[in-house]
């Protein structure tokens, strides 16, 4: 889908990263290294095509 979309897309993969990866309070699922990445990537995202200039 992302490559008939005809939007520039990125797909970031984290090695070891299940589902709830984010989740801090779930030691056995939580990757504080991808968690910090993802959630640096979402802000950078938003900022740059949600953010009303």
């Amino acid at each position: 889908a992302a490559a008939r979309s005809g939007a520039p897309t990125e797909l970031v993969s984290y090695p070891d990263a299940g589902h709830a990866f984010h989740s801090d309070d779930r030691e056995a699922v939580y990757r504080p290294v991808a968690a910090a990445d993802a959630w640096s990537r979402a802000l950078a995202f938003l900022d740059e095509h949600v953010r009303p200039r």
